[in-house]
């Protein structure tokens, strides 16, 4: 092989993968964080499957539904439907709200408040995160909840298949729940494969080198 060829040959090889890195770098999944409010929605709305790549969920759900209402000052909360129009704001250990992902998601955020009911003692916001197998990953508390909103997160790349939010505390614990976010990859066009571009261009690199062989010869 002459100086000519190889000159031609480290060109052709140096464009092939400089496109390549480029191409790889350009594909990756993007992250999109999808925030779902709870006055997003009109009143009595059944949630089930409102939000694309998400089902929501009361558990139990005793054959009801989880919708959104909205309280005497104006206020909006998911709440639990019975499904006979009987609505209960409070979240508890025994009411919990489930979020199940369609794909692992990599984050998931909950915003809590103060239950608006007097009986309600000192309560904090629980986050609580599962993986695939129904095996539990970790949990998130807020500090104590009052009229402001605080917020519980979750990171755990890739692995969170289904979140659960309650609140939980003194006498009565409970919470109110405003909004939840989630972050995973985002919605479009799907995504090739690392290793699906890695032949693509191994096979453009070989066919270059091909082509250069011919005009050299």
């Amino acid at each position: 092989m002459n100086v000519q060829m190889m000159r031609l040959l480290n060109r052709r090889v140096a464009h092939w993968l400089s496109a390549g890195a480029f191409l790889l770098l350009a594909v990756s999944p993007v992250q999109a964080l999808v925030v779902v409010n709870s006055g997003d929605f009109a009143s009595g709305d059944d949630l089930t499957s409102a939000v694309a790549g998400i089902t929501i969920s009361a558990e139990p759900s005793a054959g009801g539904f989880v919708t959104n209402a909205t309280t005497d000052s104006g206020d909006w909360f998911f709440a639990a439907d019975d499904g006979n129009g009987n609505l209960g704001f409070a979240w508890t250990s025994s009411s919990k709200l489930r979020i199940d992902f369609s794909q692992p998601t990599d984050s998931v955020s909950v915003s809590f408040t103060k239950a608006g009911h007097g009986l309600v003692g000192a309560s904090v916001g629980f986050l609580e995160a599962y993986d695939v197998n129904d095996v539990f990953i970790d949990d998130a508390i807020t500090t104590t909840l009052d009229e402001n909103i605080l917020t519980a997160t979750l990171n755990v790349a890739g692995g969170i298949a289904y979140a659960k939010a309650f609140g939980d505390g003194a006498f009565l614990g409970a919470a109110s729940i405003t909004a939840f976010a989630f972050e995973g990859p985002g919605a479009g066009d799907e995504i090739p494969e690392p290793a699906t571009l890695l032949l693509l261009l191994l096979g453009l690199t070989g066919f270059s080198l091909r082509a250069v062989r011919q005009q050299i010869g």
